[in-house]
């Protein structure tokens, strides 16, 4: 889940957008439990661009397709418009292959 996307905070949401630690502690006040995605612990501020880049520069493999899960097919191209792509993306997946391994056949 992308941190600007429309689910980055998970439950703590939108207030993850005025930083992960007030979020939590506004969530803690309002339920009176503690979130379930702690920011810094199993949440984190990693955006569209951050997984690209690292697709991208990984030695050992090879970037094969990247794509907004659980958009419709006409919204795939959102991941390659920066800016727009860190707001409109909720989740990106990545599709890569060993860097020297064989294609399989199919």
């Amino acid at each position: 889940t992308l941190w600007w996307g429309p689910f980055g905070g998970h439950e703590t949401g939108p207030w993850h957008a005025f930083g992960g630690e007030y979020a939590a502690r506004r969530y803690a006040r309002k339920h009176g439990k503690e979130p379930k995605n702690r920011y810094g612990v199993s949440l984190f501020e990693v955006g569209c661009t951050d997984g690209l880049g690292w697709a991208r520069s990984t030695p050992d493999g090879e970037l094969l397709a990247a794509f907004p899960r659980y958009h419709p097919r006409w919204a795939w191209p959102l991941v390659r418009v920066p800016g727009v792509r860190e707001f409109l993306v909720s989740n990106l997946v990545l599709v890569l292959r060993r860097r020297g391994s064989a294609e399989v056949a199919s």
